[in-house]
């Protein structure tokens, strides 16, 4: 394996697990102000989860089985934190979660960053990771807004 190859199924695996990340989160936020903005951050997310398989398969590898279980279960795992509540959602959880996923988008802004300036290495084009960029830079003014509220909700 190529460290290209290495370096797309790092980033595969990561967003696996934001991936799984904001599903947990919409699931308990569903009857949030921020329900509709966490399903279409979840959809977008999961299209740029699809891209990087694209990647992979444009050259000519295969997304790291290992890795993408590795992202898994750190999401799992994160789950296991003490929050002050041995059961149950917290607004204390919503708070992290939402630094989560933030520090998320912004790997994955620099990873579409990195693509955009090399392309041909990557086996895309520049326009398709700019576009992500843009995406990922008003997903990230979103997450702001959400962290914003997570911490005025704090209880």
């Amino acid at each position: 394996m190529s460290t290209v190859e290495i370096y797309v199924n790092d980033h595969l695996a990561m967003v696996t697990a934001e991936k799984e990340l904001i599903g947990r989160v919409a699931n308990e936020n569903n009857d949030q102000e921020h329900a509709h903005f966490l399903a279409t951050y979840q959809h977008d997310v999961a299209k740029q989860h699809h891209e990087l398989q694209k990647i992979l398969a444009n050259l000519d590898s295969q997304p790291s089985k290992t890795k993408q279980l590795a992202g898994w279960l750190v999401e799992k795992v994160g789950r296991l934190k003490l929050n002050g509540s041995l059961v149950g959602y917290t607004s204390l959880a919503r708070v992290l979660e939402s630094e989560v996923m933030l520090m998320a988008a912004v790997n994955r802004r620099a990873f579409w960053s990195t693509i955009k300036a090399r392309p041909v290495m990557f086996a895309t084009t520049a326009d398709c990771a700019e576009a992500l960029m843009h995406e990922t830079d008003r997903q990230i003014e979103q997450l702001h807004d959400f962290h914003s509220q997570a911490v005025a909700l704090l209880s």
